[in-house]
């Protein structure tokens, strides 16, 4: 539990808080919906650790071609959730 706290305090808040922020401003911009930037972040980052958690499992590294279609596959279904109407 120690070394998850350690990273989660160390990286993955950080990265969580810079996601906020960057949700915000699109917000603010009218590029994405009113809703809870907190929520919206952890909705993008939990998408995105798909690809880490098959290779904890043992399945292999990625290779370009799977990362390059789940980017694109995360960013459809995240803006399909989260795209002004």
């Amino acid at each position: 539990p120690e070394i998850g706290r350690i990273f989660y305090e160390n990286a993955a808040s950080r990265t969580q808080a810079a996601l906020q922020t960057f949700i915000r401003r699109h917000i603010e911009l009218g590029n994405l919906s009113d809703e809870d930037p907190v929520r919206m972040a952890e909705t993008l980052m939990n998408l995105c650790i798909a690809q880490h958690t098959r290779t904890l499992w043992g399945l292999g590294p990625p290779t370009a071609e799977c990362i390059a279609g789940d980017a694109e596959r995360y960013t459809t279904w995240f803006l399909r959730a989260y795209a002004p109407q």
